[in-house]
């Protein structure tokens, strides 16, 4: 009961800055054991939550990089844009 309101009670922003995922990991898989749920059906190991964090920040890497404006032609040529070169 105790690790379910700790675990309510970190569930903010500022909290969530300082346990991180990998500390909301540990508590879930504590919790979960402690319910007698098989944690590692319900709660992913390490390696493979780092996995999933290092594919998402890819995945919002790659987004961010198709948001991007393309340069206008005139401004790869080096003249300012709007500008024509003659």
């Amino acid at each position: 009961m105790r690790r379910l309101e700790f675990l309510q009670q970190t569930a903010n922003p500022m909290d969530s800055q300082i346990v991180g995922l990998e500390g909301r990991r540990a508590l879930l898989a504590r919790i979960a054991q402690d319910l007698d749920v098989p944690s590692e059906d319900v709660v992913p190991d390490q390696e493979t939550l780092e996995q999933r964090i290092q594919q998402e920040q890819q995945q919002q890497a790659q987004q961010q990089a198709q948001q991007q404006p393309a340069p206008r032609e005139a401004e790869l040529d080096g003249a300012p844009a709007g500008e024509m070169r003659g």
